[in-house]
């Protein structure tokens, strides 16, 4: 059996049992209401999910409770950082809008961020959030593309970190100069580097050749010569991983193995000139 339910208000009450001939009607309304707030249905969300409104209605409450910064506080951080970033024509968006939910829905990642990045003041955690976010969109706003970025955020941070965290920035300098010259020698390439996210590649990929105990231009013409058969340049990301040093050990296996040889032919010329002088 069906079990409807009943949403009225005050006022409306008062007409029905105005209409039914009860008496005392505004009074009586007033009674049922208070009467019946126990039997009240908590949570009107739950009713009616198929519908667009009802699914948003549920997917912004979810937003607001999981969010450790009010929506409203995370519209002015990103209304400002907008217009730190020079956007023109910038509304900021108001409670009750179709974009108010997909707001409260980044207002989470923006605060899941902080905390994941340890940052102790979730507003600064929020602007770091928005400002990388921003930078990769490169003036093409959208606010949905916050939801798109979310890992390349993540990995620039920690590609930012990377660099201020660098425990020997000249070693740093001298593999990136080593580098761009070896690169420039072989392709005729002339590439500068400042993107956090290379840098970033350059810092590990010099901490792996100093584990090695490699001259950075063997650990670098290691990688060129170790993927030459794709006829492509190295990436960056390959210069860090176990097949990186797999190449290096390679390289200095076969160049060694190269001078032995050499040492050995000499040795041998050397051996048949004694032998000749001494008949």
């Amino acid at each position: 059996m069906r079990d409807p339910a009943l949403h009225i208000t005050l006022s409306g009450l008062t007409a029905v049992l105005t209409k039914l001939g009860i008496r005392n009607p505004a009074v009586n309304a007033e009674r049922i209401l208070t009467e019946s707030a126990p039997y009240a249905i908590k949570d009107r969300y739950d009713v009616k999910l198929s519908s667009k409104a009802a699914k948003r209605a549920v997917k912004h409450k979810e937003a607001v409770a999981a969010s450790s910064i009010s929506v409203e506080q995370f519209n002015g951080i990103l209304y400002t950082a907008r217009e730190t970033a020079g956007h023109k024509a910038i509304t900021p968006i108001r409670k009750g809008e179709a974009m108010w939910t997909a707001l409260a829905e980044v207002a989470v990642l923006a605060s899941d961020f902080s905390a994941a990045c340890g940052f102790t003041d979730t507003v600064k955690g929020c602007q770091v959030f928005i400002s990388i976010g921003l930078r990769m969109m490169r003036g093409k706003y959208g606010l949905n593309k916050f939801k798109y970025y979310k890992e390349k955020i993540y990995e620039y941070y920690a590609a930012v970190k990377e660099v201020e965290e660098d425990d020997d920035r000249q070693a740093t300098n001298d593999f990136c100069n080593t580098w761009v010259t070896e690169l420039f020698n072989r392709t005729g390439l002339k590439r500068k580097y400042s993107e956090p996210t290379d840098m970033a590649m350059f810092v590990m990929a010099r901490k792996q050749a100093d584990a090695l105990d490699a001259y950075y231009d063997d650990y670098i013409n290691a990688q060129f010569d170790g993927l030459s058969f794709l006829g492509v340049v190295p990436s960056l990301t390959q210069l860090v991983s176990d097949n990186a040093e797999q190449r290096y050990w390679n390289y200095i296996s076969n160049a060694r193995k190269t001078v032995s040889e050499h040492l050995s032919d000499v040795n041998k010329e050397d051996f048949l000139s004694d032998i000749k002088k001494i008949n």
